[in-house]
């Protein structure tokens, strides 16, 4: 057994000599032969020694290449990486801006701005300001609003000639009133708490970063609100973080040119990790979302003109309908059947048409994003339309409290027939408070079912002196039926008692 073992370590050792040394050996006696020098075993020492460096070198090159490749392939994965994340951040920027652009109401649009800038930026608190006319404070006074300069109407046209077109006055630059307020409208939801928190306008006596962001028209953006002018604080105290602003601008509208302040998108890190600080993927963020929050506010504007023209088309329609039919006046000489045709006919062609814009236009509840409807009356007090409101629930005998659908009820089942003049006194009362000033059909400002309600008012003082005739007229027949069958009752019980007294046997 011990020379199977020392035959097989012979083999081990051979083939690790061939492996490890036998390369440069076999090259190197080569060289031997090849040279032939004098000291064969020095010459065949150095050469092996100038092997062992060249090859040493060899492998620092190599290692030198391999470290070059392995360094340029990870150059190239982060370059690539890079690539990919603004090819994302560009994809999901575009998606943003698209469901912003895509907005259909202006309070959906404000909640899009702030879901798409807490998703996509490096803050978590993300809020939207909205910018409000204020009252002054006592003893002082806003400065007035500008006014438009007249223009000169175009001469008459010659007979025969198409008259010119009424020019325009010139648009005026946005202005901002003295007294203002920033009040936060929406905010990401571990914000909901500042919702309705508001930030005063330097009039009121303190200069704000908000308000040069509102004056300057322009992103403020702030790495570092510790070395901000003025200092920035939050809530009265200073907090270590970023803070940007990015002003949401008005386009243009009948009076003023595009630029106005509507409010500002505001992002911030304070509060948080103070390590974090706002990038410059954050600004082109809040640029780019104050880009499209412009136009897209300039698009919702237009589209609630032509719904309020619309709204202005049917509410003008129906008025001009207001008309009692020549064929239905009240003559003089009509006996009340005649009276009851005409008031069941013009009932039926006006305070009906009236009944059924109602219905059509203004169900009890909304239907689409833009559905008018009954439940609107109840956000209306203070206003003249709350006062509308007021006649209406006079006018049908109904509570404010009642439900949309009740009211609905009643306008639809309103009788002009059994109208009273205690019912109407009531609506004119809550219609025009004793003191107040008067509210009517052409006051400014009326919510479009205030204008249908001023229109059903309109149809029933057309036809009110009709239907209080008739139930006069009808009462006083009713009266003289009552007191004729009272006399002839009384008249059949004195007979009766007569013809009694007769027939008793005389005593």
């Amino acid at each position: 057994s011990t020379d199977i073992e020392r035959g097989g370590r012979g083999k081990m050792d051979a083939q690790y000599l061939q492996e490890n040394v036998g390369p440069a050996l076999t090259a190197g006696l080569a060289s031997v032969a090849a040279v032939q020098p004098d000291d064969p075993v020095d010459y065949l020492a150095h050469w092996l020694l100038k092997y062992l460096a060249v090859q040493e070198k060899k492998a620092k090159a190599g290692e030198a290449q391999e470290q070059i490749k392995k360094e340029k392939e990870a150059a190239e994965a982060a370059d690539a990486a890079k690539a990919t994340a603004k090819e994302e951040r560009f994809f999901k920027l575009k998606k943003a801006l698209e469901e912003v652009a895509a907005t259909t109401s202006f309070k959906q649009m404000y909640d899009v701005m702030v879901k798409t800038a807490r998703e996509q930026s490096s803050s978590d608190n993300v809020y939207l300001m909205l910018l409000e006319q204020t009252p002054p404070p006592e003893g002082q006074e806003e400065d007035p609003e500008p006014e438009q300069e007249p223009v000169e109407p175009p001469p008459e046209p010659e007979e025969g000639e198409e008259p010119l077109p009424v020019p325009e006055p010139e648009k005026l630059e946005p202005w901002l009133p003295k007294f203002t307020t920033l009040r936060v409208v929406t905010a990401n939801e571990e914000n909901k708490w500042m919702v309705g928190k508001t930030v005063q306008s330097p009039a009121y006596g303190k200069q704000t970063v908000s308000y040069q962001t509102v004056h300057s028209k322009e992103l403020t953006f702030l790495p570092n609100v510790m070395v901000s002018e003025p200092p920035i604080t939050f809530f009265d105290m200073p907090m270590p973080g970023s803070f940007a602003a990015q002003p949401v601008l008005k386009g243009e509208d009948e009076k003023y040119k595009a630029g106005g302040v509507l409010g500002l998108l505001c992002v911030d890190t304070v509060g948080g990790d103070s390590a974090a600080t706002l990038t410059d993927e954050d600004k082109e963020l809040l640029l780019e979302m104050g880009r499209v929050a412009g136009s897209t506010f300039e698009r919702l504007m237009a589209e609630k003109k032509a719904r309020k023209a619309a709204e202005d088309e049917v509410v003008a329609k129906l008025m001009e309908a207001l008309v009692i039919p020549e064929e239905q006046e009240v003559a003089e000489e009509d006996e009340v059947d005649a009276l009851e045709g005409k008031l069941a006919a013009c009932d039926t062609a006006l305070i009906g048409e009236v009944k059924k814009v109602f219905k059509d236009q203004t169900p009890p509840q909304p239907v689409g994003e833009y559905g008018r409807s009954l439940s609107e009356l109840s956000e209306w007090e203070g206003t003249p339309s709350g006062r509308v409101a007021a006649m209406l629930y006079a006018l049908v005998q109904e509570e404010p409290s009642c439900t949309p659908e009740d009211l609905e009820g009643k306008i639809q089942g309103f009788d002009i027939k059994t109208i009273k003049e205690e019912t109407l006194a009531a609506a004119a009362a809550a219609l025009n408070p004793e003191g107040a000033d008067p509210v009517t059909k052409e006051t400014e400002g009326l919510e479009f079912p205030a204008q249908l309600c001023m229109a059903l008012m309109e149809a029933i003082n057309l036809l009110k002196d009709t239907s209080l005739k008739i139930q006069k007229i009808r009462q006083e027949e009713e009266d003289a039926r009552i007191a004729e069958e009272e006399a002839k009752k009384k008249e059949e019980e004195e007979a009766a008692a007569a013809a009694a007294a007769e027939a008793a046997p005389a005593e």
